[in-house]
C-alpha cells in the first residue's frame, strides 16, 4: 500500500507481476516433464494390466472348460469375426476352440498411445497364443508394453503362466 496525496493506492507493480510470471513459468517447466513421465508410466501399466487380465482369462477358461482357448490379436475389435491377423497392440479376443466350431468369449479394445512389441523392441508380436485344456501354453512369449519410453512386460512361460514385470523389455525412443 502506498499513500499518495492522501489517498491509498492498491495494486501490483509491473515488476511484481513479471516476477510472479517468471516464477510460475519456472515451476511449470520443472513439473510438466515429470507429469508427462508419470502419465506415460500409468498408461503403460494400465495397458499391461489389461493384457495380463486377458492372458489370465484365456488360461482360466481353458482350464475350467477343458477346451483349447486362443488369445487372438485382431485388426478390428469384433465379437462376430474371428481373425487372428492383427498384432497385440490392437484388439484382442479370447476364442474358445471346440469340435463344434470357434466361439468368441470376450474382446478387449486396444489402449490408445501404447505399443506392444517383442522383448527386444524390434517388432510387433503377432499370432495367437494357445492354451490347451490342461492349461499349458503353446509358447514362451514376452509382450513388452511401451508408452512414452516407459515399459511393463507381460511374460508368459511355457506352462502358460503369466507374470507382470517392469523394465523387462526394450522400448524404442
Amino acid at each position: 500500500m502506498r499513500y499518495r496525496f492522501g489517498r491509498v493506492e492498491c495494486g501490483l507493480t509491473l515488476i511484481e507481476c513479471l516476477f510472479t510470471l517468471v516464477l510460475v513459468t519456472s515451476l511449470l517447466m520443472l513439473a510438466v516433464p515429470s507429469y508427462r513421465d508419470q502419465l506415460s508410466s500409468a498408461r503403460s501399466l494400465s495397458a499391461a494390466r489389461q493384457l495380463l487380465a486377458a492372458v489370465q482369462f484365456a488360461r482360466s477358461a481353458a482350464l475350467s472348460r477343458r477346451a483349447t482357448v486362443l488369445l487372438c490379436p485382431q485388426a478390428i475389435a469384433s465379437s462376430a469375426l474371428i481373425d487372428c491377423s492383427g498384432h497385440f497392440g490392437q484388439a484382442i479376443s479370447a476364442v474358445l476352440a471346440s469340435p463344434s466350431g470357434e466361439e468368441v468369449m470376450r474382446v478387449w479394445s486396444p489402449m490408445p498411445e501404447v505399443t506392444v512389441l517383442n522383448r527386444q523392441g524390434t517388432q510387433r508380436v503377432t499370432g495367437p497364443i494357445r492354451w490347451h485344456p490342461n492349461g499349458l501354453g503353446s509358447r514362451n512369449l514376452t509382450l513388452s508394453v511401451c508408452a512414452g519410453g516407459q515399459n511393463w512386460s507381460v511374460v508368459v512361460n511355457r506352462l502358460g503362466r503369466p507374470r507382470l514385470v517392469k523394465d523387462w523389455g526394450h522400448c524404442p525412443d
